[in-house]
């Protein structure tokens, strides 16, 4: 049921935007390079060499001339370890001008990763970026460079003692740091 109202929501983002001009949709990839380290408990502590790749889908009101508050939904599939989450975020952009009415594009957003299926984990999403706008007549592309904290809740690892031939799964929430690479295109 989940699955069916997100994908209700973004069609209906469609919808909207060719109604209303303070309507924006914007699509987004990118690339995660994992930062710090990454617990597991007490005792378990290993350099987060994590990286990710991302998709993204969104939809955003403007509710003045340069700020807006949207809805995106992404998929990000993160390596070493592997971890697939799908975001849903409430995101919140403004846009401010520099140097001859360029302008720079500073978004937050929060929100959980869906379980959309067993191979998904879910958990808190944070994500910031700062970016720049190259305005095109088609649209607004935008490169952005950002910070991302993902809780993943239901992952283990499996520790194995080679001098007693025992194994234990360790089952404990852990985040992953990330800094993002993205390049977004709105209209």
């Amino acid at each position: 049921m989940k699955n069916l109202f997100i994908i209700f929501a973004i069609f209906f983002s469609f919808h909207l935007s060719a109604q209303d001009n303070r309507i924006t949709f914007n699509i987004e990839t990118g690339y995660l390079s994992g930062i710090g380290e990454i617990n597991y408990g007490n005792a378990l502590v290993f350099k987060n060499s994590s990286s990710a790749v991302r998709l993204r889908v969104g939809s955003s009101y403007f509710i003045s001339k340069r700020s807006s508050f949207g809805i995106v939904f992404g998929l990000d599939g993160y390596g070493n370890p592997v971890n697939n989450t799908a975001p849903l975020l409430f995101k919140a952009q403004h846009y401010f001008p520099f140097n001859n009415n360029k302008l720079l594009a500073i978004s937050l957003g929060v929100g959980r990763s869906i379980k959309l299926s067993q191979e998904f984990e879910k958990g808190l999403y944070f994500s910031s970026s700062i970016g720049y706008v190259i305005r095109t007549k088609l649209g607004n592309w935008i490169p952005s460079f950002g910070y991302n904290l993902q809780q993943i809740t239901d992952s283990g690892i499996i520790i194995m003692d080679i001098g007693n031939n025992t194994t234990r799964l360790i089952n404990n929430p852990f985040y992953l740091n990330s800094l993002s690479f993205n390049l977004a295109f709105e209209f």
